[in-house]
């Protein structure tokens, strides 16, 4: 019974590994996401450093492609975050994704793989920059980095956790921003 378990695990984590898995859903078009909106007052420069393939760093599933693409998730949740704070600027706010970094590992354990788990780390770093009502330049930079971690049948489950990682870590610094802009616009009003 035993052996039965380790080749199922065998079966599920060594021969099935080399696939892709993605969040990719829709095509990204950055016009949709900000310039259709002439009311926005936010511009958001290098998103596309949110569209890339993550590395895994374990023996399990090292075969397998995890690309992630979280540019129209991320367009939305900055557009919805720093709206307000955006509007209290003169000339807006520059929301720039400085970089991304992922990765992936996943591992099997408990009879027949039941135990199984990937884990991915995200790291997230930004800069925004506006004016404001006086003219004075306002300069934030921001990182935060997060780990979610999934069951994991196969390899290709474990694309969750890539998705929740980045999603977390955006959200950690988008609240960062918010919070740092809110108090530097109370010292210059």
């Amino acid at each position: 019974m035993q052996s039965a378990g380790r080749t199922f695990v065998w079966l599920v984590f060594f021969l099935l590994p080399a696939c892709a898995a993605s969040d990719v859903h829709a095509p990204f078009t950055a016009a949709a996401t900000s310039a259709g909106d002439k009311s926005n007052a936010i511009q958001i420069v290098a998103i596309d450093r949110l569209h890339q393939t993550v590395p895994v760093v374990s023996t399990y599933c090292e075969a397998t492609k995890y690309e992630t693409d979280r540019r129209a998730a991320a367009s939305a949740a900055i557009n919805r975050s720093l709206k307000d704070a955006a509007s209290r600027l003169a000339g807006g706010l520059r929301f720039e994704i400085r970089s991304l970094e992922g990765r992936m590992r996943c591992h099997a354990d408990g009879f027949a793989g039941v135990k199984s788990f990937c884990a991915s780390d995200a790291a997230i770093a930004v800069h925004v920059s506006g004016r404001d009502r006086l003219g004075r330049e306002i300069s934030l930079q921001s990182s935060r980095e997060a780990t979610e971690k999934v069951e994991a049948l196969s390899c290709y489950t474990g694309m969750a956790a890539i998705t929740k990682s980045v999603d977390r870590a955006l959200q950690m610094v988008l609240d960062d921003v918010r919070r740092r802009a809110v108090d530097v616009q109370g010292r210059t009003d």
